[in-house]
């Protein structure tokens, strides 16, 4: 209800402004290039998922040659484009926190709302091999746990945005796995190929991190959350709206750390004959 009131008060579409971030990645991401890569071949193509949230479908943006099929799945439908900031905004937008992103006259928001298949784009683009790199720690308690009273409110918004953001390229990368499995099996009667799967998932929880920035988190959201749960319970939240450069710096620290444990994996399976494991 505070939220209602303060968004009606103010106008405001959203909880955040996010024009740094824009002005961020404008400055830093040559997007002309990814063009020039495409036509070159360097870059086979480029896929950024979107949800219109009109309608609640999902669009895929692609840049790609022209001879490159596209495809339809359900309540998702593909566009052929050149990709600019306006879909990587549009693609990270998280519903009521960011502002939705207007395209061709068209508002989208994060492209995990209805992406149960983050993998499909990859795949029907023709990858061989994919790298699919999540946020979530491995080896999160997931039995059942006992506890003696029930989650606040910040737990249960931090439990429905991981369903929402995280949960579905973990369950599409077992998928891929069980897929990989029936081609061994019986080869000749799958309608599939192999897809190689590199998962790579951080070592550390983000919202542990995150506890460590609350104090970075805008005034006015700092201010509602406190009455959602305490910091320790606000904290899976908070990963989601810090965007302080010391946050983010300590973010790619452990991503740079966890990928230089796994070097050798890592190029094992770049080395590695498609489809059988094998180094070549």
């Amino acid at each position: 209800l505070s939220f209602g009131g303060i968004l009606r008060r103010t106008g405001a579409r959203s909880l955040l402004d996010t024009a740094p971030l824009r002005e961020f990645l404008a400055a830093n991401v040559p997007f002309e290039r990814i063009q020039a890569n495409i036509d070159s071949g360097a870059l086979g193509a480029l896929a950024v998922p979107a949800t219109d949230l009109y309608t609640a479908d999902g669009v895929v943006f692609v840049a790609a040659k022209p001879d490159v099929p596209l495809w339809e799945r359900g309540r998702w439908s593909v566009e052929r484009t050149r990709i600019e900031v306006d879909h990587l905004m549009a693609s990270s937008a998280i519903p009521v926190f960011f502002p939705s992103i207007e395209i061709d006259g068209r508002h989208f928001g994060d492209g995990s709302v209805r992406n149960t298949a983050p993998l499909s784009p990859a795949i029907n683009l023709g990858a061989q091999r994919i790298i699919a790199i999540g946020v979530r720690q491995p080896g999160t308690e997931t039995g059942a746990v006992k506890h003696d009273k029930p989650p606040s409110i910040a737990q249960v918004a931090g439990a429905l945005l991981d369903a929402v953001m995280l949960d579905a390229i973990g369950v599409d990368v077992e998928h891929s796995g069980r897929v990989n499995t029936g081609v061994i099996a019986a080869p000749e009667e799958m309608p599939f190929h192999w897809i190689d799967v590199l998962w790579l998932s951080p070592s550390q929880h983000f919202s542990t991190l995150a506890r460590e920035f609350a104090d970075r988190i805008p005034p006015i959201v700092r201010y509602l959350m406190r009455g959602l749960g305490t910091d320790e319970e606000t904290s899976e939240l908070a990963s989601y709206l810090l965007f302080d450069p010391e946050f983010c710096g300590r973010l790619v620290e452990v991503g740079r750390a966890d990928v230089a444990e796994r070097r050798e994996e890592i190029a094992r399976f770049f080395r590695a004959d498609k489809g059988d494991g094998s180094e070549s």
